[in-house]
């Protein structure tokens, strides 16, 4: 058995760890680590997230979606595609699947939205409450909140919230808010910051 001798310095000042095992020294090493990286907030594994990639949704026609997001909201459409590939009825575990219809949209800041139609399945919709479980929704960050909630209801948007609100606790304290519908009833959270 091989022994080693190690001096630790702590915030309570040096600890001897004299005679200990090189299997109860890596054993403690990795101990302090842990506790570094959990103190960092991280999880300490090999597959782990790293980033944010992006938000699908699920629509009954993608040129309406389109007209939604790229022509009412402002969103840049960066790609389109139609797609027969196997690897899609892989990944969504979907048999028969003919094609996919299939657009990214880019958010200011970087983020994108994957719009999608699947054609030549039977579907249904998701309408969904905001309090039932599987429901979601997406949250954008606006300027001239009041002035877009306008210029959105009088081209037809519908909205859930009644008016616009003022966030009046937690991190968005004195922000203001509102609900609206894309058009296949997917939640879209508008959010205008406070500068507070």
């Amino acid at each position: 058995m091989m022994i080693f001798c190690k001096y630790f310095y702590g915030s309570s000042g040096v600890i001897n760890l004299n005679m200990l095992t090189i299997h109860h020294g890596l054993k403690l090493a990795r101990f302090l680590h842990d506790i570094k990286v959990k103190q960092k907030g991280g999880i300490n594994v090999k597959g782990k997230v790293t980033g944010f990639i992006h938000s699908g949704i699920t629509v009954k026609d993608i040129e309406i979606s389109l007209d939604f997001y790229v022509n009412k909201l402002g969103l840049e459409l960066i790609s389109r595609q139609i797609s027969s590939n196997e690897y899609i009825s892989d990944i969504v575990e979907l048999v028969n699947l003919q094609e996919v219809k299939i657009a990214f949209i880019r958010i200011p800041g970087g983020n994108e939205i994957e719009l999608l139609e699947y054609v030549g399945m039977e579907r249904y919709p998701g309408n969904v409450r905001p309090c039932d479980y599987g429901s979601g929704h997406i949250c954008l960050k606006v300027e001239g909140i009041e002035e877009m909630y306008e210029r959105l209801k009088l081209s037809g948007v519908q909205f859930r919230s009644k008016k616009i609100v003022e966030i009046t606790l937690g991190a968005n304290k004195g922000s203001k808010a509102i609900y609206m519908y894309d058009p296949d009833g997917y939640i879209i959270e508008l959010m205008e910051k406070s500068t507070n």
